[in-house]
């Protein structure tokens, strides 16, 4: 399960669990089962998290725009980046406050 958490985690992770699991001989199915078991996460909640960790380090750096930051980071688009980062925090990419962190 490290080795599929690990893959997960990769920055230029932008592949869906059904292909992750076929590279494992495994189904998604039991991908997902497994993977709930051990992290208490499913693989896509994972791959959220890591993303927007990633936007975080991205943003803090301040030196690339936010829809530079949405593609780096595998969203499909700006909005969907807004869209994700709001549910995490409560707050717009534009509008998050790093100081209060």
């Amino acid at each position: 399960m490290q080795q599929v958490m690990d893959e997960l985690k990769q920055d230029d992770f932008f592949d869906n669990i059904e292909n992750v699991a076929s590279r494992y001989g495994i189904s998604s199915r039991y991908l997902q089962k497994v993977f709930l078991q051990y992290t208490g996460l499913t693989p896509k909640l994972y791959n959220k998290i890591n993303r927007f960790q990633n936007s975080l380090l991205l943003m803090a750096k301040g030196n690339q725009s936010l829809t530079s930051i949405a593609y780096e980071c595998g969203y499909f688009d700006q909005s969907h980046f807004i869209k994700e980062f709001r549910r995490f925090t409560g707050s717009t990419p534009s509008g998050y406050d790093f100081a209060n962190t």
